[in-house]
């Protein structure tokens, strides 16, 4: 928020970004509700006298305001805020970026300092207004940690994840707008740096909330990363406190492109294509065995499918990443050494096209813990990651949930 004084009625104008920056609040985005606000647009405000309020919003804004300070409010004359959203307009389409909430937040101060109240001084004070004005004026909906639970609870998760989608994009766009690359050349605009940083990574953080219901253990990573206690729903109506100190920069995922999906499917058919058979010498005995199961009225697995013994056989474990390296002549393999709590494993994994080394390692994965060794030109590989793929592109790797332990048995 700031304000410029000098203005043709001569009373001050206070500017407001869209809500992310005040109290992590949503928006609207094509005429629903969105769940993350503007970056880098603002409306503009200043109080009227003689002026009927131009919205119900503007109006409850207002109210509040007055009840807030009182007798100070006194010396006012009657009238009303005038607020300008062009910055969230694109010709005649509302492109709504947080012009409900930034509308709000300048309608509040600038009736604050009309009335000779600081809004530097009263910031928390402005936000806690325009936020119940504005939860007023959009019916009750909150914060967009609220839109995000009430979409999943509606079981809408096409819908929320499209609209946390756009808020992502919003943050691009204005992450390139800035270039901090840039800034980053120049140590004049250091302080700029800071503010376009500390922005994007506040945004960051966000859409991290949003997202932690469908990305569990990328949510917990943020929050490592980002040196924050576990986040909830409550978090949306903060932001990282200034002087915040997060942790050195990781790499936390890597992007699938279009032509790896080809290369990563080949290499699984091909890292997993089934050894010749081994003609077993106590094929008899097993017979004898099957025997004795019909005897005692098991039933034989129907065609197709497989039997509950024969599922145990399997055993699956679950396995931290300790080190990911380019296997050297291998297009398409990488080496994972794998703590599975007992010891190391070293297995060959046919996903290098799809994942950076560097952002596998400390990852949590599951593995076939009891696969016979199976010796290839790069060396030896004891076991075999699991990762899940469709009729669509993409294979991604299996990983537990958050609080699983190598070793930990699969069932």
């Amino acid at each position: 928020m700031g304000t410029e004084r000098n203005t043709l009625v001569g009373t001050p104008v206070v500017i407001a970004p869209g809500k992310i920056f005040l109290v992590g609040e949503y928006a609207v985005l094509d005429e629903g509700a969105a769940v993350l606000a503007a970056v880098s647009r603002h409306a503009s405000a200043q109080f009227v006298p003689g002026m009927t309020p131009m919205s119900r919003l503007v109006g409850d804004a207002v109210e509040l305001a007055r009840r807030e300070i009182g007798e100070a409010s006194s010396a006012l004359p009657p009238g009303s805020v005038m607020v300008n959203t062009d910055d969230f307009h694109q010709g005649e389409r509302k492109i709504g970026l947080g012009s409900s909430a930034a509308t709000a937040v300048a309608a509040v101060g600038a009736l604050f300092e009309s009335a000779g109240v600081s809004v530097e001084k009263n910031r928390d004070k402005i936000s806690s207004i325009a936020y119940a004005a504005h939860r007023a004026a959009q019916g009750g909906t909150g914060s967009g940690a609220d839109v995000a639970a009430e979409a999943y609870e509606r079981r809408e998760y096409g819908k929320c994840l499209r609209m946390i989608m756009q808020g992502a994009e919003n943050v691009n766009q204005y992450f390139d707008r800035n270039q901090p690359w840039s800034l980053a050349k120049d140590p004049a605009r250091h302080a700029t740096l800071h503010a376009v940083c500390s922005t994007a990574l506040n945004a960051f953080r966000l859409l991290t909330l949003y997202l932690k219901p469908v990305l569990p253990r990328l949510a917990a990573e943020v929050e490592t990363f980002l040196a924050i206690p576990p986040l909830t729903w409550a978090d949306a109506g903060t932001l990282l406190p200034g002087g915040h100190t997060i942790r050195p920069y990781r790499h936390l995922m890597g992007r699938l492109e279009a032509k790896q999906v080809d290369a990563l499917v080949a290499a699984n058919l091909e890292s997993r294509a089934a050894p010749a058979p081994v003609v077993d010498s106590h094929s008899q005995q097993r017979h004898a065995e099957h025997q004795v199961q019909a005897s005692a009225g098991t039933a034989p697995a129907a065609s197709g499918t497989i039997g509950i013994d024969d599922f145990a056989k399997v055993d699956l474990r679950v396995a931290r990443i300790v080190r990911a390296e380019h296997v050297e002549g291998a297009e398409k393999l990488l080496r994972l050494t794998l703590d599975i709590g007992t010891g190391t494993r070293t297995v060959f994994a046919g996903i290098k096209s799809a994942y950076d080394p560097a952002a596998l390692e400390g990852r949590y994965t599951v593995m076939v813990a009891n696969l016979a060794p199976r010796k290839m030109r790069f060396g030896t590989s004891e076991g075999m990651v699991l990762a899940a793929s469709g009729d669509g592109p993409g294979i991604f790797l299996i990983g537990p949930d958050s609080g699983a332990a190598p070793g930990m048995k699969v069932k």
